[in-house]
């Protein structure tokens, strides 16, 4: 149970925190990204079968990986950054971002940097 309190935790943390800032920053700062992978994506279709598959690899993995701390925070990461991402594509239409990267240049938002972090976390815990 330690495990399942982890990543209800981490991820509860991670959609909060970047649905707050989406609410409280001012939105001149927001850009509206309506792609995914960089904007290589953009087919709503295969968007949603790509993030329904996603969900059911990463319950899968949870499930098997239930007693690991260290991987029930990367899920966690992971699920709370997808599932902000996927209440601004359901309610906006697109996924807000709004830090500013490379000066400028790119933009991207809590959530995504989450979704980076428990993929870096899984990946440096079981490619060791």
């Amino acid at each position: 149970m330690k495990g399942l309190s982890l990543l209800v935790l981490s991820g509860s943390l991670v959609l909060i925190i970047d649905q707050a800032f989406k609410f409280f920053v001012f939105k001149q700062y927001f850009s509206y990204n309506k792609a995914l992978f960089f904007g290589i994506i953009t087919n709503p279709f295969l968007i949603g079968f790509i993030l329904i598959g996603a969900l059911f690899f990463l319950s899968f993995f949870a499930y098997v990986h239930l007693e690991k701390a260290i991987a029930m925070i990367g899920i966690g990461l992971i699920f709370g950054g997808a599932l902000s991402n996927l209440i601004d594509r359901l309610f906006v239409g697109a996924v807000i971002d709004y830090i500013a990267l490379f000066w400028g240049i790119s933009k991207t938002n809590l959530a995504d940097i989450a979704i980076i972090g428990g993929i870096a976390i899984i990946g440096r815990e079981y490619l060791r």
